[in-house]
């Protein structure tokens, strides 16, 4: 967080993850593939060591792509190394594997050849070429949110693992465990079995850690409340630490926080806004009726939700909970005034006929 006026980088206090991701750039000599994957809960670090890691890769004079899968570009694996073996660089190359046909009305573009086995055959085949070429320089490429990964950049990790391609090439994808599919999990577990991945999984920060990212001393009674109000998440506990100095969070932290909760659809949205007023556990009738949604789109969207990681199950009951306090404070202060009023009031009427206490119902 701060030291007086400067900024403790959240990669100080990953050090031994660090050393781990940066041995791998030691090792592109070999002149084999390698795949290096990421984990870790949401606000774990993933995205900054995977700057990190591109940041030295390119001070080391390494040809250096880094991508994110998003929800509209799930396939930023198969573009990046399209991209790589056509121009070494990004934005171009993807376009010429994989021309945009003529879009059927009312569907986004379609890209031939995408989800074939040709299509990435010929991305390998050309891969091999350019590693094999005279070029000595080693390749390092990294893939942010792996988790919304499309099936044939899954399929393209399965091959790279299974099928190594001779050359200086490092691949590191960072991901987030509960929302990666079975299959991806799979590929790489296996991996892991083979020798042709590795692992580094991005853990809670320790107490000491936290005082450490929070510039605090260890003792401080603020640096444990701060650890254990952030569950030792970083990207939590720098909000929280924010906060703490100023009196509120910095809007860029809460931007990070906020930011999947802006990609939702209106009824997704709408049952987000609903919880965080409800604020303790809840089920799906009283979701619903704070929200004014049926109890079958009601269904849908915790559905939805829940594989987005946003909402989780409290355990084996039928209610839900926010995957963090934190994310669900900011969710409520961005909620509009006046639907919030009302909201609230709907759920205080909704208790009462349930015969909650009072307590709850306040």
């Amino acid at each position: 967080m701060v030291r007086g006026s400067q900024c403790v980088p959240v990669i100080d206090v990953r050090e031994p993850e660090r050393r781990r991701i940066l041995a791998a750039l030691d090792t592109l000599g070999d002149g084999r593939t390698q795949v290096v994957e990421v984990v870790g809960e949401p606000g774990m670090g993933k995205t900054w060591l995977l700057a990190t890691l591109a940041e030295v890769a390119s001070s080391r004079g390494m040809v250096v792509l880094s991508n994110r899968c998003t929800e509209s570009r799930p396939n930023a694996l198969v573009r990046s190394l399209a991209d790589l073996v056509c121009t070494g660089s990004a934005g171009t190359g993807y376009e010429r594997l994989f021309p945009p046909a003529a879009d059927p009305p009312g569907e986004g573009p379609h890209w031939p050849g995408l989800n074939t086995g040709e299509g990435r055959d010929m991305v390998f085949h050309a891969l091999r070429g350019m590693l094999g070429g005279p070029d000595p320089r080693g390749v390092v490429l990294t893939i942010d949110d792996f988790h919304r990964a499309d099936v044939a950049s899954i399929e393209m990790i399965e091959q790279l693992v299974h099928r190594p391609v001779e050359g200086p090439l490092l691949v590191v994808i960072a991901q987030r465990p509960r929302q990666a599919s079975p299959r991806t999990r799979g590929v790489l577990a296996h991996g892991v079995e083979l020798g042709t991945v590795s692992r580094v999984e991005l853990r809670p920060l320790t107490p000491a850690q936290s005082a450490e990212l929070a510039g605090l001393p260890p003792g401080d009674p603020r640096a444990r409340r701060l650890h254990r109000e952030s569950t030792g998440v970083p990207l939590y506990l720098m909000a929280l630490a924010g906060e703490l100095r100023d009196g509120r969070i910095p809007e860029h932290l809460a931007t990070l926080i906020m930011d999947e909760i802006g990609q939702l659809g209106p009824c997704e949205s709408l049952i987000v806004a609903a919880a965080a007023v409800l604020d303790e556990d809840w089920d799906l009738e009283t979701l619903s009726a704070v929200a004014e949604v049926r109890p079958e789109r009601t269904r849908e969207a915790l559905t939805t939700l829940t594989e987005r990681d946003l909402l989780r199950p409290a355990g084996h009951s039928p209610t839900y909970t926010f995957r963090h306090p934190l994310v669900r404070r900011i969710v409520h202060t961005t909620t509009g005034r006046a639907w919030q009023v009302a909201a609230h009031r709907r759920a205080t009427e909704f208790l009462a006929r349930r015969g909650a206490p009072a307590g709850r119902r306040a």
